[in-house]
């Protein structure tokens, strides 16, 4: 069960709970190979199943593993296999702390005892273990933090041998986990040993009994997550090392002249035609361990790590450009948009001129646009147009904040400049293109597949969904250049992107039209009243994909409709009574089919927001006293699968309309108040997952507990709102609110306070 569990999820994980239940059944067996199974395959389940398994399963397991791994009259081996699911359950962000506290202290002392007394394999797992777990208790392993810090330190101090160097690399590992879960005042007094042997470490030289610089390096790495910018006076000992890895040669080719002898490190292959390959292992892993952990630094450090921005830029050049492996490309190219950040961050603070961020944007674009042409790797390809994408947020909000602006932001004070427009757009299209292109490779060959099955067709999907998120990044990259250009960008949509998408809204592939749709959305809502123009010229293929079964196109097309609302003025009035039908129609029947596919949410939210602005711009043809009460039996949005931020605009229209007095949602005399309590009510609470099997449909999204319905604006209003209600209709108020759920009568209660 647990060597088939990640290969039959499909299977396994709506009955992840039952099973468990009876894998648990054996963890009190005779037979110690027995119970050694059933720990092991709980274990499993944690690392194929995060998230739904420590939901599901998790208040019975964790129990039982705690047991298993104190359990003094069990084989070592039983003891260090619990340990060992115990860090599997507790790794990757899945395990919420209210799963491990209630049993933390019988836990630790289990682990200590085993890193004390275990051999060193059973110290070694039991020390990543700690690590685990000390992440998601966080300042609840306070109180234990003084009886393991010593002993991390008594580990690392034994004596180096070769059997003991990844012992002691986990210790390193341990203690860095540890200084982030407690409080800086516990972690300075060990900060400057600890470190001072760190760097001791990092300068020796490689050796069988020294500890794997990754460990050392990771240790920093989460030594600098706990102490942030006060770590940046150790980066000028640990920075070298990054560098010197960053620029180690991968691959040496040349004669076969010295009859395939090594003495560079290289493992050497000759070939038929007498050339000899050499190829650095050791380089290629460091340096993938180099760009990961020169990412990290840059984050945790942030302004601090601006001395230091511009050699870790030239150092990851060519990186992103020439690196053999395509994580140290993504990895390096990842590191991007934090770069850009900070300098501009930099430049605004020192009130100097923006030349440099502006070059620096500009080389960086071109260098990302460059490395996506050539990548092959499909996945790399991603993070490279993701980068793209963020660095053209970063100079498209460099501008700052401005919330009396449509966007949120000032004018730009860096990006494309209208002169290089073209050159920029010239290199996006042709990426877009090609993304079509396999798209519609895969479509073809999946037709003429005689044997086309569930199988090909979740292949056919995975594709659509990467090359889609490929595309999304791009279409932003554009969309940062029409929002900062607004209506003088029209000329070049007119005259470069206008036929491509054109292009794209005839395509016979869902995820194809949603670009072109995507690009229309843009145009409109950024390209000023001229804009307009184009709406009748488009408007008939958004309603014909406002009723498409493909619900990401759907929702491009619902949110345009949306967008024609607020700026289509004349252009648009002649097809809103069409619109409005065929988004009533569509809200209604995708509703209707919520058990059969949930995944429509992210759609109907923006199609219920389309049709409240209409309702509201165009009183006069929707017919208020229909739309209204309608668009209220579909409040709140409060389903975690759905567009939570076009929620917060509906609910922002809803209690605006209620506070201007809406009969049609009040009702004559207050009819409907129990109704629109219950809504305002379901707003305050928050998002829920609707049922389980919707909480198994949108796992990621389960720990969202914060997130909220509405703005504080809005909050403010809701408030002003009940005290009006309970100055005009006080004791009936008070009964409606007293029916109402307890979260919901809590959450009331807590606004009006």
């Amino acid at each position: 069960i647990a060597l088939t569990a990640e290969g039959c999820k499909k299977a396994i994980l709506p009955n992840i709970a039952q099973l468990t239940r009876g894998i648990m059944g054996f963890f009190g067996d005779p037979h110690h190979r027995v119970r050694y199974a059933a720990i092991h395959c709980v274990g499993q389940f944690a690392t194929d199943f995060p998230g739904s398994f420590q939901k599901k399963a998790g208040s019975a397991v964790v129990p039982a593993l705690v047991q298993a791994v104190s359990d003094t009259s069990s084989a070592e081996r039983l003891r260090c296999c619990a340990a060992k699911s115990i860090q599997a359950f507790s790794d990757g962000g899945a395990c919420k702390a209210a799963l491990l506290t209630p049993h933390l202290q019988q836990l630790l002392e289990a682990m200590f005892q085993l890193i004390e007394i275990g051999t060193i394999a059973t110290k070694e797992n039991c020390l990543t273990a700690v690590s685990s777990i000390s992440t998601v208790v966080e300042d609840a392993f306070e109180p234990y933090y003084d009886h393991f810090m010593p002993l991390l330190i008594k580990v690392l101090q034994i004596e180096a041998t070769e059997e003991n160097a990844t012992l002691r690399g986990r210790a390193i590992e341990c203690i860095g986990f540890l200084g982030g879960s407690v409080q800086r005042a516990k972690f300075d007094p060990y900060v400057q040993p600890i470190m001072e042997g760190l760097v001791a470490m990092l300068n020796q030289g490689n050796s069988p009994t020294n500890v794997d610089r990754e460990y050392v390096m990771q240790g920093c790495v989460r030594i600098c997550e706990a102490l942030k910018q006060d770590f940046a006076p150790y980066m000028q000992h640990v920075l070298p090392h990054i560098f010197k890895a960053l620029t180690a040669k991968e691959v040496r080719a040349g004669e076969d002249d010295d009859g395939g002898k090594v003495d560079d490190g290289m493992t050497e292959v000759s070939t038929t035609l007498g050339q000899v390959i050499g190829i650095n292992t050791a380089a290629i892993q460091e340096k993938v361990a180099a760009t990961d952990t020169l990412l990290q630094f840059i984050i945790f450090l942030d302004e601090a790590f601006l001395p230091y921005a511009n050699d870790s830029y030239m150092a990851l050049c060519p990186c992103v450009a020439h690196a053999i492996i395509p994580q140290v490309r993504s990895s390096s190219a990842a590191a991007m948009p934090s770069l850009l950040r900070l300098t501009v961050s930099a430049l605004k603070a020192n009130n100097q001129p923006m030349a440099t961020g502006q070059e620096l944007f500009c080389t960086m674009l071109d260098l990302l646009l460059d490395a996506t042409k050539k990548e092959t790797d499909e996945d790399t390809r991603g993070t490279l147009a993701q980068a793209m994408c963020e660095v053209s947020q970063i100079a498209y909000e460099s501008g700052g904040d401005n919330e009396t602006t449509r966007t949120g932001f000032n004018t730009p004070v860096i990006g494309v400049k209208a002169q290089d427009l073209p050159k920029f757009m010239g290199a996006v299209i042709p990426l877009l293109k090609e993304s079509v292109k396999r798209r519609t490779r895969a479509f073809t060959k999946a037709e003429k597949n005689v044997d086309y099955d569930a199988e090909a067709q979740e292949e056919i999907e995975a594709l659509t969904r990467q090359e889609f998120q490929f595309c999304v990044s791009l279409i932003e990259v554009i969309g940062c250049m029409i929002k900062s250009h607004g209506p003088s960008f029209l000329p070049y949509f007119e005259t470069i992107l206008a036929p491509f998408v054109n292009e794209l809204m005839t395509n016979q592939i869902p995820s194809v039209r949603q670009v072109g749709v995507c690009f229309i959305d843009d145009i409109v809502e950024f390209g000023g009243p001229e804009a307009a123009k184009y709406i009748p010229v488009v408007v008939d293929h958004l309603l014909v994909a406002s009723s498409d079964n493909d619900n990401q196109l759907r929702q491009a097309a619902v949110y345009g409709i949306g967008i024609f609302t607020e700026f289509g003025g004349a252009a648009f009035e002649p097809y809103v009574q069409k619109s409005l039908e065929v988004l009533v129609q569509g809200t209604q029947h995708w509703i209707a089919k919520t058990a059969e596919d949930p995944s429509h949410y992210m759609a109907t939210n923006n199609s219920i927001s389309a049709i409240m602005k209409l309702t509201r711009q165009y009183p006069q043809i929707a017919q208020p006293q229909q739309c209204w009460p309608l668009v209220m039996s579909w409040l709140p949005l409060n389903v975690r699968q759905g567009d939570l931020l076009e929620a917060r605009v509906v609910h922002k229209v809803f209690v605006e309309e209620l506070a201007q007095n809406n009969v049609h949602l009040m009702g004559q005399n207050f009819a409907n108040l129990s109704q629109v309590v219950a809504i305002l009510g379901g707003i305050l609470v928050g998002p829920n997952s609707g049922d389980e099997e919707l909480e198994d449909y949108y796992e990621e999204y389960a720990d969202d507990d914060d997130v909220e319905l509405f703005d504080e604006k809005t909050k403010g209003a809701m408030k002003q709102l009940f005290l009006s209600l309970g100055q005009n209709c006080g004791p009936q108020l008070l009964a409606i609110v007293n029916q109402l759920p307890p979260a919901y009568q809590e959450s009331i209660k807590k606004l009006c306070a």
